[in-house]
């Protein structure tokens, strides 16, 4: 796979932030680990997301103080083999040996962002503050034996106060001057609002509060098994599919923040047999496309992530199939202000271990995208016969050579033409680079990407579905 410079320049900035440089795999050392679990929550969990591009021992090191603070991973385990136990049951599920899937680390960081205001569990933190509760004719005896002198002529004790003046006043000092467990909740009880604070952590937002409230409505909606309930998410392609995303299906929402765009998605994922195609949905008013990635997880395992929008083609005003930037060079022959690799690393992430790129669209009744196009980059092959020969349905294939020259994309073509399946051919050039998903993928990934396009209102997409995968060799799940 080749990696732009652009996005060699994003892995640097996330290894500067973090501490951590991309080193071989080597047998986890709990030293390289004490700058992040300094981190707080936040800090961690944009590590987590962005991890995709660096070495195993740090997302292993992410995610051991993940789920350190998550309450999975005690303590006296964080240096031992077993943190992947808890890393199983945070997924559900046997994991396989090797790397930690980049989904799942996006997993971990949203559970992090929603664990806010975050619940010290990880001893090494915590040791920068404690409390201990007193009463207040013990405060200067206590001030004395920490500062190392008196306090003389009635001047204030040199410690920090929270609460009244009231039995029960608390006092911060440095932790190694407490017994062990003395910042446990069970030995004081309830902290006021605030006192759990590390030193380090910024000053509340304003609307901290009321963004909490909002996560714990979310938590409410959360299945056992982690899944949101359909009927909490407010997008019209689940509720029009709720009847279908019983378990196994999985129903997640994740946000990509880039840019001063706050790109919302929803995944759908098998969870009883997760190693099935993986799919790509950009645009939110494709409806039929929608419901034929939800057969296909069904039918087939595996997932698709759809940008969730307000049921239009652009997002924010952008068009979420013309934003797969690597570099400003490439933004900048589409015609964008800048490049996106937080928003593109995001979606290529997602189809991490996968074997194939998909996708799924609908077109337009007469439009310019159909079997019938041919020119210097698009070049159609149609079926004469079948329930999938309309000129606007469609198989996409895509290569930098063109058809005659390429014998690879000659053996895809005449598959799915043996399939009855219409096939367009998309020749890709530095010249013609669109910022597309196929585009990309052509410049920047080894694996072969493939469209299934549809008119919209039409019934056949899922029939196509059944065609491409049988074709690509993908097996129905046990019951379907």
């Amino acid at each position: 796979m080749r990696i732009s410079r652009g996005v060699g320049s994003l892995i640097v900035a996330i290894m500067a932030v973090t501490g951590l440089a991309t080193v071989p795999a080597l047998a986890f050392d709990p030293a390289r680990c004490e700058r992040v679990r300094s981190a707080d929550n936040a800090t961690l969990a944009a590590a987590l997301r962005r991890s995709g591009a660096e070495s195993d021992e740090a997302k292993e090191c992410y995610a051991r103080v993940a789920l350190l603070r998550l309450r999975l991973l005690p303590a006296d385990a964080f240096e031992g083999d077993t943190f992947r136990d808890g890393l199983a049951t945070f997924s559900g599920g046997a994991l396989p040996s090797g790397p930690i899937p980049a989904a799942l680390l996006v997993r971990l960081s949203d559970a992090l962002t929603m664990a806010e205001p975050a619940v010290h569990t990880d001893t090494v933190r915590r040791r920068t503050l404690a409390f201990t509760p007193m009463q207040a004719n013990e405060i200067v005896s206590l001030a004395e034996s920490v500062r190392g002198h008196k306090v003389e002529g009635g001047a204030q004790p040199a410690v920090a106060l929270t609460g009244g003046a009231a039995p029960g006043l608390l006092v911060a000092v440095a932790g190694d001057a407490l017994p062990p467990g003395a910042a446990d909740p069970e030995t004081f009880g309830r902290l006021p609002s605030g006192a759990h604070l590390p030193r380090n952590t910024p000053q509340r937002h304003p609307r901290a509060d009321q963004r909490v409230a909002t996560l714990l409505q979310r938590a409410r909606a959360l299945r056992p098994d982690g899944c949101l309930a359909p009927s909490s998410v407010r997008d019209a392609d689940i509720q029009r599919n709720k009847a279908d995303l019983d378990p196994p299906l999985c129903v997640e929402q994740m946000r990509v923040e880039e840019k001063g765009v706050d790109w919302a998605f929803v995944s759908i994922r098998n969870a009883a047999f997760p190693d099935g195609p993986v799919w790509y949905l950009p645009h939110d008013d494709e409806s039929e496309a929608f419901d034929a990635a939800v057969y296909a997880v069904r039918r087939y395992g595996g997932r698709f992530i759809a940008v969730a929008g307000p049921e239009t083609r652009d997002y924010e005003g952008i068009d979420p199939n013309r934003a797969f930037t690597a570099s400003p060079d490439e933004a900048r022959a589409c015609g964008l202000a800048g490049a996106m690799p937080a928003y593109t690393g995001f979606v290529m992430g997602h189809f991490e271990g996968a074997k194939h790129i998909l996708t799924l669209h609908n077109n337009s009744r007469g439009g310019d995208l159909s079997v019938k196009a041919w020119d210097a980059k698009l070049k159609g092959y149609p079926v004469n016969s079948g329930p999938f020969a309309d000129y606007d349905h469609l198989v996409f294939i895509v290569g930098e050579r063109a058809m005659d020259e390429d014998a690879g994309a000659k053996a895809e073509r005449d598959m799915f033409l043996g399939a009855g399946l219409n096939v367009v051919h998309e020749r890709v050039s530095r010249q013609n680079y669109d910022c597309s998903l196929s585009n990309y993928v052509t410049r920047h990934d080894d694996r072969p990407y493939y469209n299934i396009e549809a008119v919209h209102g039409s019934t056949v997409q899922k029939g196509m579905v059944d065609a491409v995968l049988a074709k690509l060799g993908y097996q129905l799940v046990p019951g379907e």
